[in-house]
């Protein structure tokens, strides 16, 4: 969604309202609050109505205004939950969710699952997570509305804080203490002294939240812009063994945990690239039985592995590296070379700085031999089974593998040389 199309949207619905029982009852919340005031690009529109029922009066009437109402279609409604979802009749891809304001109430401390029910605006400010994340914007009037009264200054001055005492934000909800330390990662921002006492304190509680979402929240600091700083949070708050407990004899090695970060922070590119960074200490079994307790999906882990057995590439090579060798490794990179690349440079960068200028001489020598035209990455074998077996008059078996596999060193050798040449050396070998 773009900036303009936000703004025509609020012009659209403040026009709707004006003048009805919604004129100023009607407000923008959350992130695209937050993001909006960050100049960030937004995403969704999130609206809640501090009337009853208000989230779903509000799309009957808006939907009914434009004659765009389908009896169980349009507006979706979620009645338990006070929720509705539509869309404006000029803006039919941009979905809107608007909703009551609300109270929570756990009846279950394990749960996530809160008996929620009206509330005024004040209840549904400190229910929400962050001060940052609490604030309201007037639809009608395009005022901003800080009822904690540091959702403001908070942004200005770069901090994170829960909009009540920690501790009842936490019990309520043990999920918000990783998003505590994502958005403080994902923007770089110190996190108050209450609250950051209050994710120490109240560590435990995460252990009531299920795999999948824990793990949801550890992707998203793993791609956000400071994943070394989320780690570093994990670690001296308590929440590391308890959420990625594989990690904990690194991080006790303070020098090597700092390393294997600045590793993780270099990284470019998803996922897949962050967690076999994140994970280049460990075997490949030892990294898949992580990733499998954290329920990653078979692609994702098809992803890393791929990559991850091309992190210790470097390891043996003690010097130089001739051009056959480094064209076999081209061929093995394949195309994945540019990201096992990356990781190979943050690994001699930060965890084998001595090997740091070997890295970078492949580089440029991987850059030349693309532009001579004698690299490996995409090679093509000229020959195949069926043309040794008619050039060495050979019958099928386990040695004409043994003859692809001459073949292919020849092509490291030169990678120029032809069919006709291939066939002649292996010919003269053969005899």
């Amino acid at each position: 969604m773009t900036a303009t199309q936000k703004d025509q949207i609020l012009q659209e619905i403040r026009q709707l309202i004006a003048g009805t029982e919604f004129e100023n009852h009607v407000f923008m919340v959350g992130g695209i609050v937050r993001d909006e005031l960050m100049v960030h690009p937004v995403k969704d529109i999130d609206i809640c109505v501090d009337i009853p029922d208000g989230g779903i009066k509000l799309a009957l009437f808006i939907t009914h205004q434009q004659n765009t109402y389908r009896k169980r279609s349009h507006p979706e409604l979620f009645q338990a939950y006070g929720i509705a979802r539509f869309h404006l009749a000029s803006f039919p891809d941009i979905e809107l969710e608007c909703v009551q304001t609300r109270q929570e109430r756990y009846e279950n401390r394990d749960s996530r699952n809160p008996v929620t029910g009206f509330a005024p605006i004040q209840d549904d400010c400190f229910r929400r997570d962050l001060t940052i994340n609490a604030l309201y914007k007037n639809i009608s009037t395009g005022e901003i509305v800080d009822i904690t009264g540091h959702g403001l200054s908070d942004l200005k001055q770069h901090i994170i804080r829960t909009p009540r005492e920690p501790f009842i934000t936490f019990d309520e909800d043990g999920l918000r203490l990783l998003r505590v330390v994502r958005f403080a990662s994902r923007f770089g921002w110190k996190i108050e002294p209450d609250t950051l006492q209050g994710l120490k304190d109240c560590a435990p509680r995460i252990q009531t939240i299920t795999q999948d979402r824990i793990t949801d929240e550890i992707s998203r600091m793993l791609c956000d812009p400071n994943p070394d700083y989320a780690m570093q949070l994990l670690s001296d708050t308590g929440l590391l063994p308890l959420v990625l407990p594989e990690w904990m004899g690194l991080a006790e090695d303070k020098p090597v945990w700092a390393n294997l970060l600045n590793a993780v922070s270099k990284a470019n590119g998803g996922l897949d690239m962050k967690l076999a960074a994140f994970m280049q200490q460990f075997t490949w079994n030892e990294a898949q039985a992580a990733l499998r307790r954290m329920n990653f999906t078979l692609e994702i882990q098809k992803k890393v592995q791929n990559l991850h057995l091309h992190v210790h590439d470097l390891d043996p090579i003690d010097g130089n590296i001739s051009d056959m060798e480094l064209r076999k490794l081209q061929y093995e990179w394949g195309k994945d070379a540019g990201q096992i690349l990356n990781l190979l440079d943050g690994r001699c960068t930060y965890l084998m700085p001595n090997r740091k200028e070997l890295v970078q001489a492949i580089d440029v020598r991987c850059q030349q031999m693309k532009r001579e035209g004698t690299d490996c990455f995409s090679l093509v074998l000229p020959v195949n089974g069926k043309d040794i077996m008619e050039a060495l008059q050979l019958k099928p078996g386990p040695q004409i593998r043994e003859f692809m596999n001459r073949a292919l060193s020849m092509c490291f050798e030169n990678p120029k040389i032809t069919k006709q040449e291939i066939l002649q050396k292996l010919n003269t070998e053969h005899c």
